[in-house]
């Protein structure tokens, strides 16, 4: 059994047309977990040039209970 968890973040400057959404998609995150990598963070007011962080989710493998 395999489950996704956070490990790292990533430095992303934000670009024209750059959305939470697009930047999740992209970078297979969620806007939460985006959010929660950059507190304040105004979702309307995305400025060009801003800088934030994308959390980057790798796979940790889980072992059975006998």
């Amino acid at each position: 059994m395999s489950v996704k968890f956070p490990s790292q973040t990533i430095p992303h400057k934000i670009t024209p047309g750059d959305t939470l959404y697009s930047l999740a998609k992209h970078h297979n995150t969620t806007v939460g977990a985006i959010f929660s990598a950059n507190p304040g963070i105004d979702p309307n007011f995305l400025q060009v040039g801003q800088n934030i962080y994308i959390p980057v989710f790798k796979p940790v493998a889980i072992a059975k209970s006998p």
